[in-house]
C-alpha cells in the first residue's frame, strides 16, 4: 500500500528521520524505510540523525536542526522515528538482577523523571542531562513533523505504571 501524502509535498525525494539512530545497522529501522519506499516506488531516504551515524546530524548543533526545520518547511520530511537514549530510565536500574546483586544503580525517580537523583557522580548526572535534553528535541520535531501532516513515532520504554521506575512516557501526578 502506498502512503497517503498531504497534498501540498510535491517533491519527488521525501525524508523520513531517524533520531537518536545510532550507527547504521543491517536490517534496521532506516534500511526497511528505504526498501519500503522502494517497492512503492517511492524515492524514500532514511536520514540517521545521530553524531555516531554521521557527525553532521548532530541534534545539538543548532545547524542540524535548523537544516532539518528547513527540510520539513519544504516539504521533504514526511515521518519520524525517534529513539533516545533510555539507559537512564531502564527499569533494570530499580530492580535486582540476581539473589545477591543489583543492576546499575537508580539515576532518576518516579516523581521526577526528567531531573536526576540527588548524590550522582558528574557523569551519571551528565549522561541524564543528555538523554533529558535529546527526548525533548526529539518530542518538538515530532510535534513539528506530525503538525504539518507526517507520520511519527516515539520508541522509549513502557510507563510500568508504578513506583519506583521513572518514565519519559509519565504525564500523570500519580
Amino acid at each position: 500500500m502506498i502512503p497517503k501524502l498531504p497534498r501540498n509535498w510535491s517533491s519527488p525525494t521525501f525524508f523520513v528521520l531517524f533520531l537518536c539512530s545510532g550507527p547504521r545497522r543491517p536490517d534496521d529501522f532506516a534500511t526497511q524505510v528505504e526498501a519500503y519506499g522502494h517497492e512503492a516506488g517511492l524515492q524514500i531516504k532514511c536520514l540517521c540523525v545521530d553524531p555516531k551515524a554521521d557527525s553532521h546530524w548532530d541534534l545539538f548543533k543548532p545547524e542540524c536542526r535548523t537544516e532539518l526545520a528547513d527540510l520539513l518547511a519544504k516539504g521533504r520530511i514526511i515521518g519520524a522515528l525517534a529513539s533516545p537514549p533510555c539507559s537512564t530510565v531502564t527499569r533494570v536500574r530499580h530492580r535486582p538482577l540476581y539473589a545477591d546483586s543489583h543492576g546499575p544503580r537508580p539515576l532518576r525517580s518516579r516523581e521526577s523523571p526528567w531531573t536526576w537523583l540527588p548524590s550522582r557522580t558528574p557523569k551519571e548526572n551528565r549522561s541524564c542531562l543528555v538523554g533529558s535534553l535529546l527526548a525533548l528535541i526529539c518530542i518538538g520535531l515530532l510535534g513539528d513533523i506530525g503538525s504539518a501532516g507526517g507520520w511519527t513515532c516515539f520508541e522509549h520504554p513502557a510507563d510500568p505504571g508504578k513506583p519506583p521506575y521513572p518514565s519519559f512516557h509519565r504525564f500523570d501526578r500519580s
